[in-house]
């Protein structure tokens, strides 16, 4: 499910920041590097746990 939302979490981000960067909106451009860097480190925490041995 980590993955699931990462993946999401990453892919809103992106199109956050796209549009806070056309329409010259620094919310949205933040909000959208947050939701990036939440969603990589939703993934980050998926691939640490599955590497434990």
């Amino acid at each position: 499910m980590n993955k699931l939302i990462g993946l999401a979490a990453i892919v809103l981000g992106f199109l956050a920041t796209a549009a806070g960067y056309r329409y010259s909106a620094p919310g949205y451009y933040a909000g959208g590097i947050a939701l990036v860097l939440i969603g990589l480190i939703f993934l980050v925490l998926k691939i640490a746990r599955r590497n434990q041995n």
